[in-house]
């Protein structure tokens, strides 16, 4: 039988390095083909968000403004994954 493993995808503000924050962070749990669980959340970012971000991801900035910062997100996302092993991309 094929481990449980999580995917995670991340939505970011931007390609430059230097200004990247996390938006939204998406993970799906899953074995083989079998979906299990998924879990989605936005995150609330410090830098501006570009129109060009806000056409491609279709997020709404006013959405991220009532979000929760990275910090409190980040145990909510490591309760998610466990000891799952992750697929990123």
């Amino acid at each position: 039988m094929p481990p449980i493993c999580v995917s995670i995808d991340l939505e970011m503000t931007s390609a430059r390095a230097e200004t990247q924050e996390a938006i939204e962070i998406a993970a799906i749990k899953f074995r083989g083909d079998q979906v299990l669980d998924t879990w989605t959340t936005l995150v609330r970012h410090q830098t501006t968000l570009p129109i060009e971000t806000q056409v491609l991801t279709t997020i709404d900035p006013n959405a991220l403004e009532r979000a929760t910062v990275f910090a409190q997100v980040a145990d909510r996302l490591r309760t998610f994954v466990g000891d799952c092993p992750l697929v990123a991309h």
